[in-house]
């Protein structure tokens, strides 16, 4: 998987995070609440950040967040995982490496 490269401060980008079944078949997430999605510098030292998520897409099973000012505050590689409601279902998807984050010059 090619991560996608953005700067420490970067922002008004969409973070989208696709909900599959264990079979990697997308999860339809038609009723789905408490929609987050979860953010990490994997490699940094900062604890994670919770964000509320929208439904990009419910049949296909797809939650998003836009990343505001200050969100992408450390160098290295984000994770993202999703955390929803559905059915009686309360649960986290697995995290997945979604981007790299550089310095900048000055």
């Amino acid at each position: 998987m090619t991560l996608s490269t953005v700067q420490v401060g970067n922002y008004c980008f969409k973070v989208i995070v696709n909900v599959t079944d264990a079979a990697g078949a997308a999860r339809d997430l038609t009723g789905a609440t408490t929609l987050k999605i979860k953010l990490k510098c994997i490699t940094g030292q900062s604890a994670g950040k919770i964000f509320d998520a929208v439904l990009e897409d419910a049949v296909g099973g797809s939650l998003s967040y836009v990343i505001t000012a200050d969100d992408i505050d450390e160098i290295g590689t984000w994770q993202a995982q999703g955390f929803y409601t559905l059915s009686g279902w309360v649960g986290h998807t697995e995290p997945v490496d979604v981007f790299e984050v550089e310095g900048n010059l000055a």
